[in-house]
């Protein structure tokens, strides 16, 4: 947990950590970032700014479930129009934003519903997802929400606004 006035000093962490490493990254394209999953020692990652069109989650989804991850992706992103190229939508020219979260498999987990009105509206921003962990044998639940913020909120008071919205 990082605060505010504490510069690079880390703070909140338990003494005695529990039986799951969560990992978070800004990967800007999980296309171009995919490899640095072969990496990590983690159970739990979440990934911001992962720019995946719909076919992109699948592709993911087939590629990473090999891999031993169990995937859980917030609403697929737009495709990208770009002004410079003939407009081809692919699954690679996703707009940015898009979140994602993956579980190692063995570990019981589920996509949270979209039961509520707050649910649906955080969902369709595309930089929201929730998922469930079950813990101590199903006794516990934890609850993982990945959330991918606006851009320069700290210069920006309409990025600011949003945010405080998403939040």
């Amino acid at each position: 947990l990082w605060q505010v006035g504490f510069l690079g000093i880390r703070v909140g962490e338990a003494r005695n950590p529990g039986p799951l490493d969560v990992i978070t990254a800004n990967v800007t394209s999980l296309f171009t970032q995919a490899g640095m999953l072969d990496q990590i020692d983690a159970d739990i990652v979440g990934l911001q700014e992962t720019r995946l069109s719909e076919l992109g989650q699948a592709h993911f989804h087939s590629e990473l479930t090999a891999k031993g991850w169990q995937c859980f992706w917030g609403r697929p992103q737009p495709p990208q129009a770009r002004s410079d190229v003939e407009f081809c939508p692919t699954p690679w020219n996703a707009s940015h934003g898009g979140v994602g979260l993956l579980v190692r498999q063995g570990v019981p987990a589920r996509a949270a519903a979209l039961d509520s009105e707050a649910t649906l509206w955080l969902w369709n921003t595309g930089r929201w997802v929730h998922t469930m962990v079950a813990l101590n044998r199903g006794k516990e639940l934890l609850h993982i929400m990945c959330v991918y913020g606006y851009p320069n909120a700290s210069r920006d008071h309409m990025a600011m606004a949003k945010n405080e919205e998403l939040l």
